[in-house]
């Protein structure tokens, strides 16, 4: 299969916390286990899918305020509650 990526992608193990929305007071923080990850993106599991298009904020840190802009490329249901997201960081 002929490789798409433009950036090399390393094996990350670990939780990332992402929301849908802007950030306000009392928005939904979620965990997303990552897979792995580049310069460009990440890929990340999740219990609940995250429509393709959809723009996210992603950060290792749970807390932070300093979340990166994130377009959701694709996503594949590998299970009842189990889903497999491909992240593109947007500049």
């Amino acid at each position: 299969m002929l490789e798409k990526r433009k950036k090399d992608r390393q094996v990350c193990v670990g939780n990332v916390y992402y929301t849908n929305g802007n950030g306000g007071p009392g928005e939904t923080v979620r965990t997303a286990r990552c897979s792995n990850v580049s310069r460009s993106g990440m890929c990340v599991f999740t219990a609940d899918p995250i429509p393709p298009g959809s723009v996210i904020k992603i950060s290792r840190i749970e807390k932070s305020s300093n979340r990166k802009a994130a377009s959701v490329r694709w996503c594949e249901k590998l299970d009842e509650h189990l889903f497999r997201e491909g992240i593109s960081y947007l500049k």
